[in-house]
């Protein structure tokens, strides 16, 4: 998928989410934790970018709490709980969790399997093909997609629940089934939606070679835990290729793929040429290298209109058939094909001249030492702010083109050590942030991606041709494409951008890489250059240097944040005018760490590193006059006891924190500042579960007042801009009763029913002349870190 639409569609999850919060506060707990373990997991292998199947389960993830987390959707929810069966609440705290209940939503109402000697299709619906009429070969169909009288099954009716499963998965299908085969399930499905399209390119997940039919595909394993990762396979023979890493392994795991009818970058199939037979083949391999796995096969069956899908099964796949399945290069294809570069004569000799080049470096045995320079404006919690740094790498590769040993080692310009992991022996330890993973080395590629490129910009008709030009003082072929947006997105903290363009700088004399950049494009007119990689030296070395050798024998030592960077702010400075802004760090383990710590910056200089607990930025909120920040420290007990103790500071002394309430556990994520007065309001209960309400913190005399227990919220509490009220909505039951109380009396002004729906100041209550809404989420009010 390109850089733009990978960015493009995960910015789009995130902000759908963003425009929500929860109406449950332990389920808010469950949520948080589960995000902060995804992007820490992303994040802990290098290239720290998610591949496009973590997106996929990210995007369904994030779609699946937006649901939860609408405010607006909480009544309708709970009325139809009263009618229906209760819809789970999903509580996890690891990323693999989250991606193994979201594919446990996806399969939990198909029909347990019938007791047989052997595996038999728990369900298979399967379009009949005796009811289609016998197409005479020589009929060319008049449109390159599924007949849509094909896609008769409805989600409900095959393994979905509008209740429990994400809106962005496709709702119809033409048929599939399951199948269980010792501790795994598999279900494979042909789905239908317009999001599958020859137009994307075709390294794009949704890219299919029919329009309006994908694959929708998952396992889950019920078996006993295991040391290791667990691997899976998929795609149509002959191109079935590692897909995902699961780990740790154990009960109730869980993965799942959705994609086009892809096939290869390298060929297109002609399917105008006969009645095409495909198999779909998806299978796991535990550490001990034992495989289980299923078949999806279905024949396109051509029509005047399209083609439709027929003789649909699927089948266990036996040891002896998932031996060696995967991978079969120059396998013969069960299928008609064209040259995707017919009348481009000129690729063959760019493609050739890309793969001499990188075969020069990748056929000879030996340690093949890489040196890039990068330039990044992105964030890494890693290097805590450093954009400017070096990339190296040493590979020792097998006569296969595996590397079978690996170092690498990032450092900023002035020497400093960023990041260093090793491979060996089949695992991967990340020195920097104690973490390890077993890893199976596959062959090294260094042009694929750009031969793919190229492959897809002709096969699509694009121009594909090479523009000369001077880079880094030499010549250069560019090769360029770029993604375009319907409306402008939010990318790299950049509003309003409308395009992404890549472009690639290849020595048109010896094929070699020299680098790449990444520009985005705002509606403004802006060009930005978010990240630049120019290529060092890629050579053959005798062997690493001796301290780099020597990383092999380094045992993981614990983890620590790496050290807060930046220049003090002088005596003169007013930290209560300046923008700020936040770097977080995990505090203690960085996959899954316990609490979070941030570096925060006004204008640039570096205030201070305060502990926010288990949310990054501790869902902060500035006070009016801009000189104090309130947060909401939120702990987790192994035993999954949650609390969340108010603290706050003054910017201009980030040590002298206040935590003046330890026995008050505050409900919901908001703190309201009130508008005139350095005093702020939040909802809670004592330790105890006794004395819930509506709370007062004077910062001026770091005292906590109990205002009023007319409600409780897990909503925004709003002031008038006077400072004398406050309205709240009380969230303890679907009663949705809205208040306005009294900030010194605390006595009840107002009370009246509040339409979630509507999500409006009701009428004729006070808080209707403030001129004032009620934001969805924390991150509407005024904020810290904007």
């Amino acid at each position: 998928m390109k850089i733009s639409e990978r960015a493009r569609k995960l910015n789009e999850a995130i902000n759908h989410i963003d425009q929500f919060d929860s109406h449950d506060q332990a389920a808010a707990v469950s949520e948080d934790r589960a995000l902060f373990d995804l992007a820490e997991s992303l994040l802990s292998r290098p290239p720290f970018q998610p591949g496009p199947q973590q997106e996929r389960r990210l995007q369904t993830r994030l779609a699946q709490l937006a649901l939860q987390a609408n405010p607006q959707q909480a009544a309708r929810q709970r009325q139809r709980y009263h009618f229906s069966a209760a819809v789970r609440v999903v509580g996890t705290v690891a990323l693999l969790a989250v991606f193994s209940l979201i594919v446990v939503f996806l399969f939990q109402n198909i029909p347990p399997q019938p007791a047989a000697d052997t595996p038999q299709p728990l369900v298979l619906a399967n379009a009949t093909p005796s009811a289609v009429a016998t197409i005479a070969k020589e009929i060319i169909p008049k449109n390159l997609a599924i007949i849509p009288d094909a896609c008769a099954l409805n989600a409900a009716d095959t393994f979905l629940d509008e209740n429990m499963f994400s809106g962005m998965l496709p709702k119809t299908f033409v048929g599939g089934g399951s199948v269980e085969s010792g501790d795994f399930r598999f279900d494979l499905w042909l789905a239908c939606d317009q999001r599958f399209s020859t137009d994307l390119g075709s390294g794009a997940d949704d890219f299919s070679e029919l329009n309006g039919l994908g694959i929708l595909a998952g396992w889950r394993y019920d078996g006993p835990k295991e040391e290791g990762s667990l691997l899976d396979y998929a795609g149509f023979e002959p191109f079935v290729k590692e897909s995902s890493t699961t780990a740790p392994i154990g009960s109730s795991l869980a993965s799942f793929v959705e994609s086009g009818i892809h096939l290869s970058n390298d060929i297109i199939p002609d399917f105008t040429k006969q009645d095409t037979h495909l198999r779909y083949i998806y299978f796991t391999q535990l550490p001990s290298g034992e495989r289980t796995g299923a078949a999806l096969s279905f024949t396109l069956k051509r029509e005047e209109d399209g083609y439709r899908p027929v003789d649909i099964a699927i089948s266990v796949l036996e040891a002896d058939e998932l031996a060696g399945i995967e991978n079969q290069v120059g396998a013969p294809l069960p299928f008609a094909t064209r040259s995707p570069i017919d009348g481009f004569p000129q690729m063959t000799d760019i493609r050739q001249k890309l793969q001499d080049w990188e075969s020069s470096l990748l056929d000879q045995p030996g340690w093949l030492y890489i040196k890039t320079a990068v330039s990044d404006t992105g964030t890494n919690m890693l290097y805590n702010g450093v954009s400017e740094y070096i990339d190296e790498g040493w590979y020792l590769l097998d006569e296969n083109r595996q590397a079978v040993q690996m170092i690498n080692q990032t450092t900023a310009l002035d020497g400093r050590v960023l990041q260093q992991s090793i491979y060996q022996d089949g695992t991967s330890k990340n020195l920097t942030t104690s973490t390890s993973y077993n890893y199976t080395p596959t062959p090294m590629n260094l042009v694929d991606y750009i031969i793919s490129k190229l492959t897809s910009q002709a096969r699509t008709g694009e121009d594909w041709q090479p523009t000369e030009t001077s880079w880094q003082g030499q010549t250069a072929w560019v090769f360029t494409d770029q993604d375009s947006f319907p409306s402008p997105t939010t990318l790299d903290d950049t509003d309003n951008v409308i395009a992404v363009e890549g472009h690639d700088y290849i020595d048109p004399l010896t094929g070699q890489r020299l680098g790449d950049e990444t520009y985005i494009f705002t509606a403004d007119g802006e060009e930005k250059l978010v990240r630049r990689n120019i290529t060092l030296a890629m050579e053959h070395v005798d062997k690493p240097p001796a301290a780099v050798l020597a990383l092999f024998d380094q045992e993981l030592a614990p983890y620590s944040p790496p050290q807060a960077i930046g220049m003090l702010p002088p005596a003169s400075f007013d930290a209560a005018q300046a923008k700020l802004s936040l770097t977080s760090q995990p505090g203690d383990y960085f996959d899954r760490p316990t609490f979070w710590v941030g570096d925060i910056f006004g204008d640039d200089y570096l205030l201070g590193r305060l502990n926010f607990g288990m949310v990054p930025g501790g869902r902060c909120q500035r006070s009016s006059d801009g000189s104090q920040i309130a947060i909401l420290y939120e702990t987790q007990s192994p035993q999954g006891d949650y609390n969340a103790e108010v603290q706050w500071f003054p910017l201009s002394d980030l040590e002298n924190l206040k935590q003046p309430a330890p026995q008050l556990n505050a409900l919901g994520r908001f703190i309201a500042w009130s508008p005139t007065d350095a005093l702020f309001a939040i909802s809670g209960c004592l330790q105890d579960g006794s004395q819930c309400g509506l709370y007062l913190v004077d910062t001026a005399t770091n005292d906590v007042r109990f205002l009023s227990s007319a409600a409780l919220s897990a909503w925004p509490i709003i002031w008038n801009p006077e400072g004398s009220q406050l309205a709240l909505v009380d969230t303890r039951d679907d009663r949705y009763r809205f208040f306005v109380i009294d900030a010194v009396s605390g006595e009840t002004i107002y009370e009246g029913f509040f339409d979630a729906n509507k999500w409006q100041v009701p009428a004729n209550s006070p808080a209707a002349s403030w001129g004032i809404r009620i934001p969805h989420n924390s991150g509407e009010e005024s904020g810290c870190f904007k």
